[in-house]
């Protein structure tokens, strides 16, 4: 189960990214792009553009808003919180960041005002971003070598991509308000969030690291029982030895 809630965080993430793809529609005007149609001419579906009226002068607030959740918004969490995993551990920093992702998310569906909307989609970002790259981490430090490329590579990517089509199916259906296709997207996190908080554990090679074996031999017993045969009680060596055998790859989703 381990290993299905880092995906899914990847998930959640994915559709995090790919919703202003429909929140953010801009007006469709092929007469004149550059002035503001009439009020009653809207954009396809629901979206900011139609709220704060973002068109004519206003539309570079639209590639303002997609531009803020990479740059800095993504990139700033993945180093952030990159390096919190490094000092508090990956499950702390993972903590971290799905918290503020889930609360920004939700800020940005009941945002006011344009600018706070562009705030909220920055911090999504940063918190997805960052949550993003510890999963990943901690998802491959959870097995052994020869399933790393498998898990890294292959897995999360296609729960990215999963996370997608799951989206654009919702949004074909949900297109007169982008504040409730955002709350449909985000009710998973009352569920993902909690549920990390109580299956997720530590990552036994940071725990390793830190020099605290008596808590990485306690994770890997609950991940592998089939380590207990390779890690006496009081020999560190063998939670190296567990780390890499090949029944971390097949025990990991424990």
């Amino acid at each position: 189960k381990t290993l299905i809630l880092l995906g899914w965080v990847w998930l959640m993430g994915a559709q995090c990214a790919t919703i202003r793809q429909f929140t953010e529609d801009a007006y469709d005007d092929p007469n004149d792009a550059a002035k503001c149609p009439p009020p009653y001419f809207t954009p396809e579906r629901n979206s900011i553009a139609q709220t704060w009226r973002l068109c004519g002068d206003e539309k570079w607030k639209l590639v303002l808003a997609g531009t803020l959740y990479f740059l800095p918004g993504w990139f700033l969490g993945a180093w952030i919180f990159g390096t919190l995993g490094d000092r508090l551990g990956r499950r702390r920093a993972l903590i971290l960041s799905l918290s503020g992702g889930v609360a920004s998310y939700a800020a940005t569906a009941v945002a006011p005002t344009f600018a706070m909307y562009a705030v909220a989609r920055t911090l999504v970002g940063c918190c997805f971003g960052g949550a993003a790259i510890v999963a990943f981490t901690l998802g491959c430090e959870l097995v052994s070598m020869e399933w790393v490329s498998i898990i890294g590579a292959g897995y999360f990517n296609a729960l990215f991509i999963l996370g997608e089509m799951i989206l654009v199916i919702v949004a074909n259906y949900i297109r007169g308000s982008w504040r409730l296709l955002i709350f449909i997207s985000l009710a998973q996190g009352a569920v993902l969030l909690p549920l990390v908080y109580l299956y997720v554990p530590e990552s036994p090679r940071w725990l390793q690291n830190q020099g605290r074996f008596a808590d990485a031999r306690a994770v890997l017993r609950r991940l592998s029982p089939r380590a207990k045969g390779l890690m006496p009680q009081s020999d560190s060596d063998g939670v190296r030895r567990v780390l890499s055998s090949s029944s971390m790859g097949s025990d990991a989703g424990a």
